[in-house]
């Protein structure tokens, strides 16, 4: 009797584990899901070229090309050796105010940015799955920036500590579109608000071994 017992409980045990796993891969929408504890398309080497924008200067919007190679140490940091910009200004309002008004010749008078030469460390915050479409499922990787650079302007050269965050879709095993929001920080250049630097970037990476 004994035995029967335990053998009950164990039946009971079974079935409840049958039934987890069938629960763990139910479709969603009509797509079917399953996760697997890897990380594809991870490459060491990663080369990238995009858009600069830098539209939070109350005097000109500045946009331009953007350079970059990263090299990943691991799973979890990269160092980001090199990210060249350069951008072009266009004039806003209060900069044909002031010229109205003051008699200012804008692309002498005020600063505008130029280039932007940077070194940054870059921490992987998570991974994750995206689906499209009820049909692509597309990794996504989301990371933290930090670092040191040099922004160029018009008038003078300042040294910059970096901080953002960019937001990785990898599209194939060797490409992926990358969304960056990264604020430099110029603390010798008092006249310049804490968002006149931030620059929101859209890039095509292209990784290799």
């Amino acid at each position: 009797m004994k035995k029967l017992k335990y053998l009950k409980y164990l039946l009971l045990l079974t079935s409840c584990v049958v039934f987890a796993q069938d629960k763990e891969f139910e479709d969603l929408d009509g797509v079917m899901i399953s996760a697997i504890e890897e990380y594809p398309s991870v490459k060491k080497n990663e080369f990238a070229v995009g858009m600069t924008l830098m539209p939070f200067d109350p005097y000109f919007t500045s946009y331009g090309i953007n350079l970059a190679y990263s090299r990943y140490l691991n799973k979890r940091w990269a160092w980001e050796v090199l990210n060249a910009s350069m951008v072009f200004g266009t004039e806003k309002a209060l900069v044909n105010g002031l010229a109205e008004n003051q008699g200012l010749q804008p692309r002498d008078q005020i600063e505008q940015n130029s280039y932007i030469v940077t070194s940054n460390m870059k921490y992987v915050l998570s991974y994750g799955k995206s689906i499209f479409f009820d049909r692509y499922i597309r990794m996504t990787r989301t990371e933290l920036i930090g670092g040191v650079g040099s922004l160029s302007t018009t008038k003078n050269n300042y040294f910059t500590v970096n901080a953002g965050i960019q937001v990785d879709f990898v599209v194939s095993e060797h490409f992926s579109w990358k969304f960056e929001f990264i604020n430099y920080f110029t603390f010798d250049r008092p006249e310049a608000d804490l968002l006149d630097t931030a620059t929101v970037r859209l890039m095509l990476a292209w990784r290799y071994k």
